[in-house]
């Protein structure tokens, strides 16, 4: 988690005039002392005394530890938003746009405090279903409209063919950003963006671009169109047609009728 355990010390009270910064300094406290105990084994009173405030005064800016945990989810998203959005403005062809925002999640997700507040919010989220609301409601809800744009900026270039550019943004998410996220904070890989996840975004960049480029799409509908040719040279008529029947007639009023009910199915 963190490098170093946190040092709680007591300290004298604010000078006066200051108190209007005890928010503030509560959750400047709060953050080192959560990521390093976990939300049940941090204490209040330590982060109080950090914070040189009573806990008198930390409950009546925030009503329960839960409630100051929630904020330090806040303050933390908070932090990396604002570069996200600089990086998914900046534009660039769609591969460019997809990796910078891809690796600004991944530089502040793939660190010891992010793989730290994901591990507490997964870990209470039986009791504290809040947490990981918060972190999915004011982080990921925010970050998938940027992916968004990206792709439809793609499309509207003609470089993409996405039918469902909402679906195609969660997808890749789920699968460029999420996965190396997880194993780092399960304790499965280190939590530092090294060499071999750079390149396994990459790579992951590129299959997943690949699969809505306008010109594979185009020559997969050919070569299927090819292969339905070379196995039905004939389509699906028999070898022997049936000779017409004399007499018998289907009149234009129900030639409709068929093609309707065909488009119906």
């Amino acid at each position: 988690m963190l490098d170093k355990p946190h040092r709680s010390k007591r300290v004298g009270r604010p000078r006066k005039g200051s108190e209007g910064d005890a928010t503030r300094r509560i959750i400047d406290a709060a953050i080192p002392i959560f990521l390093a105990d976990g939300f049940e084994a941090a204490s209040v009173d330590a982060i109080a005394a950090a914070a040189a405030a009573s806990k008198k005064t930390l409950y009546a800016k925030f009503s329960s530890k839960a409630d100051l945990f929630e904020a330090v989810c806040l303050r933390l998203i908070e932090e990396y938003i604002p570069p996200l959005e600089q990086e998914a403005a900046r534009g660039g062809s769609t591969a460019d746009c997809l990796h910078r925002i891809a690796l600004v999640v991944l530089k502040v997700g793939l660190t010891p405090d992010g793989s730290a507040l994901r591990r507490i919010v997964a870990a209470e989220a039986v009791r504290f279903p809040e947490f990981a609301r918060t972190l999915h409601d004011f982080g990921h809800v925010r970050v998938a409209p940027m992916v968004e744009r990206c792709l439809e900026e793609g499309v509207r270039r003609g470089e993409l063919a996405i039918d469902d550019v909402r679906f195609a943004a969660d997808y890749f998410i789920n699968v460029a950003v999420l996965p190396p996220m997880n194993r780092a904070m399960f304790g499965l890989e280190q939590s530092e963006l090294t060499h071999v996840k750079r390149e396994n975004l990459r790579r992951t960049l590129e299959t997943f671009l690949r699969s809505f480029r306008v010109e594979r799409q185009e020559a997969t509908a050919a070569g299927l169109s090819q292969s339905f040719l070379t196995r039905f040279p004939s389509g699906f008529h028999s070898a022997e047609p049936a000779a017409p029947q004399p007499g018998i007639r289907i009149s234009d009023g129900r030639k409709a009728s068929l093609r309707a009910q065909v488009r119906s199915r």
